[in-house]
């Protein structure tokens, strides 16, 4: 009797422990992913934010002034060659966030940190 309540209480412990170990390895594998999703953030920012190209090319996208459709068709049109500073600030802008869409739909990227870090840029485009 003695015996066979020793060998309940051993295996009792043993599911205790590892039902704490595998919550414990739940938790730090969501630890990882968000720190792995805050990184690829991170590097995706630094490397546009910081990469004087894109800069240029994002305000001058932004301060293109234009009020209807025709007139954006006529600054971004293709045929025409004085149009290809317009078309490479447009490409490079828009590239940027398509990019960040993709992650953020994939939940490659949590939407939380684009809307942290991002607000101001994606209300503006």
């Amino acid at each position: 009797m003695v015996l066979s309540t020793i060998q309940t209480i051993g295996i009792l412990v043993g599911i205790i422990y590892y039902i704490f170990n595998m919550r414990n390895s739940q938790r730090n594998q969501q630890m990882q992913l968000e720190t792995r999703q805050a990184q690829l953030f991170m590097n995706i920012y630094n490397q546009s934010y910081n990469n004087p190209q894109f800069l240029d090319a994002m305000n001058k996208f932004r301060f293109i002034q234009w009020n209807t459709f025709d007139e954006y068709l006529a600054l971004f049109d293709r045929a025409n060659p004085e149009n290809r500073e317009n078309l490479l600030a447009l490409q490079i802008t828009i590239g940027f966030f398509e990019g960040v869409g993709v992650l953020v739909k994939e939940n490659l990227l949590d939407i939380r940190l684009v809307v942290l870090l991002m607000t101001g840029q994606t209300k503006e485009f």
